[in-house]
């Protein structure tokens, strides 16, 4: 399956916003599917581990939580992220 195929499945659009390079990227919800909305200011490698950021947020049900669990849900997504490293040995991915 193609990247374009599993987010033409889940509703999920991909756009490039030149936001201030302060933000690499967001999501959010729209209708009944997503925006992962990417800053094409910053690198591809950069701008490929953005995209798997705001997808697991998507993946999670990040967008529904509280403002006081912002930094929560973004430990989480960085231990979901080092743990996938970990263990399918992506230490070397772009």
């Amino acid at each position: 399956m193609t990247l374009e195929d599993f987010c033409a499945q889940n509703n999920i659009q991909i756009q490039y916003y030149p936001f201030t390079t302060k933000i690499r990227g967001m999501c959010m919800k729209y209708d009944d599917g997503f925006i992962i909305a990417i800053n094409p200011r910053f690198c591809d490698s950069t701008m490929k581990n953005t995209f798997i950021h705001e997808m697991i947020h998507i993946m999670h049900d990040h967008l529904y939580c509280e403002k006081d669990d912002f930094e929560k849900c973004e430990k989480e997504v960085e231990n979901i992220i080092k743990t996938m490293k970990n263990q399918f040995d992506l230490n070397h991915m772009p």
